[in-house]
């Protein structure tokens, strides 16, 4: 008989055979194969589209197809195109993140995830997403400020420093496009005549842009090292060492060479 391009077959019910169980008893023993009889499990029409329709009996009809639709005309001249519209709308949902990244040593996401919860969950973080390249994307509720998250770095977990910056549209994920840097220098021996913000700012000045200083360099709690946080080209050659001027026990000019240290700086490995 032949059977129409559309048309679907169903095939009949068949009996499915229940496997005896054999039970033990202490003491005691039954051969339980003549006495249970077999049980008999009707197995579901399966029902076959012969057509080459929808599959979605084999794939599971009821789960959720969620909110996806079918636009035929979405490509012009090749190119795909939705609407001006539909893409601002989608800038707009990932407008409060940030992009991050590590320079040499790439952390587990669950530990990175764990530490933005602890340090920003009051400041409106909402969850962290692994990107390609070891890129890190953090979330933000849209309420959040998210140029506070930037001033208050830079960030780092360990000694390793997180460099983020806000997500906009058209901008290179590719961390080959870092152009500057941002560290912490600490700057020992430094005579008592620096210790103003102006005479912090020049000593800065001449390793990079001065950003800001630790809290206690701030408050002076501690003078034995000013720490400040200074923008830097990636390329930037970092002195362990500086010759600067200061004044002798008379107050005429002189010079005397302080030690320079970082808790971190880049070194020629991968950025992770």
């Amino acid at each position: 008989m032949a059977i129409p391009d559309s048309a679907s077959v169903s095939f009949p019910p068949r009996p499915l055979l229940a496997p005896a169980v054999l039970l033990a008893d202490s003491g005691k023993s039954a051969d339980l194969l003549s006495s249970v009889a077999p049980v008999a499990l009707v197995a579901s029409p399966m029902k076959v589209d012969l057509a080459g329709g929808a599959w979605s009996g084999r794939v599971g009809a009821s789960q959720p197809r969620g909110q996806l639709s079918y636009h035929p005309n979405v490509l012009l001249d090749g190119v795909v195109s939705p609407p001006v519209e539909l893409l601002r709308a989608g800038a707009k949902a990932w407008s409060n993140a940030l992009v991050g990244f590590f320079w040499s040593k790439r952390l587990a996401f669950p530990l990175v995830n764990a530490w933005a919860c602890a340090r920003w969950g009051k400041k409106g973080f909402e969850k962290a997403l692994l990107m390609e390249d070891g890129l890190f994307l953090f979330k933000f509720s849209p309420q959040s400020n998210i140029r506070e998250i930037l001033e208050l770095g830079p960030w780092h977990i360990g000694n390793q420093p997180l460099f983020l910056r806000q997500w906009t549209t058209g901008m290179s994920l590719d961390r080959g496009s870092v152009e500057v840097l941002l560290l912490w220098v600490q700057f020992r021996g430094l005579p008592m005549e620096y210790w103003t913000m102006e005479g912090l700012s020049h000593l800065t000045s001449s390793i990079g842009k001065p950003i800001c200083l630790d809290s206690q360099t701030t408050k002076m709690e501690r003078i034995g090292f000013a720490k400040i946080c200074v923008e830097v080209s990636k390329d930037t050659a970092l002195p362990d060492s500086l010759k600067i001027r200061r004044l002798d026990p008379v107050g005429e000019l002189s010079y005397t060479t302080i030690s320079v240290t970082y808790p971190w700086k880049p070194s020629a490995t991968k950025r992770h």
